[in-house]
């Protein structure tokens, strides 16, 4: 059976604040990573050849039944995982905007999907793995009927995965739409001989908290964890070629053992113009999140002052896609450093 080669198991999970999330196992050969269908189908555990990539919180994997929508509630049931998805019409800071409090990185990432399905088969000499599901983001009274249909998927061997996004507005009127990628690493992947690397043209600090102690000019270089570092946000903006597609990625030059290894998220400017870098280098909770998005995280409220906010138009879709990879040779490293020079549109 192909199973023993590379599987896609369901499962339910059964204990404290995980009770009944739905959750599928996958491994590949080389990849390891959970799908969380009662969870937006995001990503929980990522690993490589037994390598872990992703972080973890505290909180654990935690069911939607527990979602604190108010203020910061969102931060309860952040689990971490490879992946967090924050949207569909609002992401970022808790506000006020036109009279609706919105919570901090919007409700999507708390929905579980529906219409979920499980493909293992052969397409020629490849044998292909995807999870598929919908998930909703709806309000009838506001005229409020908004959909995300994405897919997972990956090869056997491979050492990438593809996450396949379509919006869609199943309403009359333009809704705001402000998706943000939340990806998340953590030990051992983070280190103090890691580093964050990709076509930069401009990084900019959040606050003073992200400016002070030279923060922008080290935002892209990671240290040992310290007692008292405090939460530090950049904003970049990004190179791409002349078709938008750009990168940035995660490198560790020493994981321990004296290899190297990197982890890429690959996505386009057309459809992912902003790009956030939220850094923790702090005892307990040392943690580093590379979130592309469709906007910066400040909030919907000033977004819509500074006129940043993109809607979509009744009965349209919009297509994201974000591929995930893993490099852990030397020469497939220093091609990606050099790859740098090769974008060039601003």
């Amino acid at each position: 059976d192909m199973d023993q080669l590379a599987y896609a198991r369901p499962a339910i999970l059964s204990d404290g604040k995980a009770e009944s999330v739905r959750a599928v196992f996958v491994n590949n050969g080389p990849l390891s990573f959970t799908v969380l269908p009662g969870r937006c189908l995001d990503l929980a555990d990522f690993s490589f050849n037994g390598f872990p990539l992703s972080f973890m919180s505290g909180a654990g994997i935690t069911s939607a039944s527990y979602y604190e929508e108010p203020g910061d509630g969102w931060v309860r049931s952040f689990y971490g995982g490879l992946l967090e998805t924050c949207g569909i019409t609002y992401s970022g800071a808790a506000c006020t905007d036109n009279d609706m409090e919105l919570g901090i990185h919007g409700r999507v990432g708390n929905a579980a999907a529906e219409d979920v399905s499980i493909k293992k088969r052969w397409q020629g000499d490849e044998y292909l793995l995807s999870i598929k599901g919908i998930m909703r983001e709806s309000s009838p009274f506001r005229d409020l009927n908004m959909r995300l249909e994405r897919e997972i998927s990956t090869e056997l061997g491979s050492r990438k995965l593809v996450i396949s996004d379509v919006i869609s507005n199943l309403g009359y009127k333009p809704q705001p739409v402000m998706m943000l990628y939340h990806f998340n690493f953590g030990f051992p992947a983070v280190s103090g001989e890691s580093e964050v690397i990709g076509p930069f043209e401009t990084s900019v600090g959040r606050d003073e908290a992200a400016r002070q102690d030279e923060g922008e000019a080290r935002c892209l270089l990671l240290e040992d964890p310290a007692c008292d570092y405090p939460s530090q946000v950049f904003f970049h903006k990004l190179r791409s070629d002349e078709e938008g597609n750009t990168f940035v990625a995660l490198v560790n030059k020493d994981r321990g053992d004296g290899r190297q290894c990197a982890v890429v998220l690959r996505f386009n400017r057309n459809q992912l113009s902003e790009f956030t870098e939220c850094k923790i280098m702090k005892n307990g909770f040392y943690f580093l999140a590379l979130e592309p998005g469709m906007a910066v995280p400040l909030g919907r409220e000033e977004l819509r002052k500074q006129d940043k906010v993109f809607h979509l138009d009744g009965q349209h879709d919009y297509e994201i896609q974000v591929v995930v990879e893993v490099l852990d040779k030397k020469d497939q490293i220093n091609k990606l450093y050099k790859s740098i020079e090769l974008f060039k549109e601003v």
